[in-house]
């Protein structure tokens, strides 16, 4: 009978959670966007309004379960514009490419595993093709090996390598050490490119690690390789480890 002055949000967490008041709102707000939560998590809402005469009882419990990170596995080249989010993690399988004319968008935060269990997997970012990876200093995008945490260690997986179109000291056809080495890890030349200012794209806030894979004796792949990349790609905050 009496409008509300301002209500009272309670959140718990789990099934069993005690819950704890999260916000007052006042009286006229009709939503509340919760943030700071834990992917594939369930929580559970309550809601009392309160107005001069006191506080009303707590309304029937409302319950919500946060999106869960999923796990999908990259097994085939890239070869239309493609965008991997946060809320997954990409296990790449085997030699992929980002193939010429697409561009690999990544966002903050995301993780992206080379798959220890094939052997070499590793991401190539082809001639005319672009990778855009934009972390930040406290959501970095993180490449990394597929093993359980104190397990990993170098050479768990092959690497990120990026291929542009810049003009190199070398004659005659010039391949990306470490391939070449099997139907999957075809030849990747880099030479006989023309233009110094080509634009492979963005490595923002990006960290590679446990990566460096030998392919053959003496043939290995790095944990970054940057081959013929014009002055047009943007590298910053870049750890290699």
């Amino acid at each position: 009978a009496t409008a509300a002055t301002s209500f009272v949000l309670q959140r718990a967490t789990g099934a069993a959670g005690a819950f704890a008041t999260i916000t007052s709102p006042a009286g006229t707000a009709t939503q509340y966007d919760d943030t700071g939560l834990t992917l594939g998590t369930q929580y559970r809402y309550r809601l009392a309004a309160v107005r001069a005469a006191g506080t009303s009882a707590y309304s029937t419990e409302a319950t919500a379960t946060t999106a869960g990170v999923g796990s999908i596995e990259v097994t085939a080249d890239i070869t239309a514009n493609t965008t991997w989010t946060a809320a997954n993690v990409y296990r790449i399988k085997g030699f992929r490419k980002v193939a010429n004319g697409a561009t690999l968008t990544i966002e903050a935060g995301t993780r992206i595993e080379g798959d220890f269990a094939t052997v070499g997997s590793s991401l190539f970012v082809l001639r005319g093709a672009r990778i855009v990876a934009n972390g930040t200093a406290t959501n970095p995008i993180v490449f990394t090996s597929s093993q359980t945490a104190g397990t990993r260690q170098s050479g768990d997986w092959g690497g990120l390598i990026i291929v542009g179109n810049g003009i190199i000291n070398r004659s005659g056809v010039v391949n990306i050490e470490g391939t070449g080495t099997s139907a999957d890890n075809a030849l990747v030349p880099y030479s006989g490119g023309n233009n110094n200012a080509d634009n492979s794209g963005t490595l923002r806030y990006v960290r590679i690690e446990f990566a460096g894979y030998a392919t053959a004796t003496d043939a290995e792949l790095n944990t970054l390789t940057l081959a013929a990349v014009g002055s047009g790609t943007t590298l910053e905050y870049v750890q290699s480890l």
